[in-house]
């Protein structure tokens, strides 16, 4: 049952990482932004999520503000890179 639910969590990764794809392949097109713009201007709740987290203490706001001067599409591919990586690991080692 365990070697399942793994299996299917990497499958998840993966799937995920697609998303996370097309999200960058998307921010390619709408030109060189940085990922603070790019959330504000299409995930207005996912930019006030990281505003309220950042405002816990000055390391999560070090934290969050480093991640917005990256590139849209950098980040977008990095974890697209990150999460199917993880989710080809879990398929092949629970499989």
């Amino acid at each position: 049952m365990q070697n399942m639910l793994s299996r299917n969590a990497g499958y998840f990764f993966i799937w995920a990482g697609f998303y996370a794809l097309v999200l960058g392949v998307h921010a390619l097109f709408v030109g060189a932004v940085d990922f603070g713009f790019y959330a504000q201007e299409y995930f207005q709740a996912a930019r006030d999520f990281l505003d309220w987290f950042a405002s816990w203490n000055p390391i999560t706001l070090y934290c969050v503000s480093f991640f917005y001067k990256w590139p849209a599409a950098l980040f977008f591919l990095s974890r697209f890179t990150i999460s199917t990586l993880i989710g080809l690991w879990l398929v092949k080692r629970f499989s």
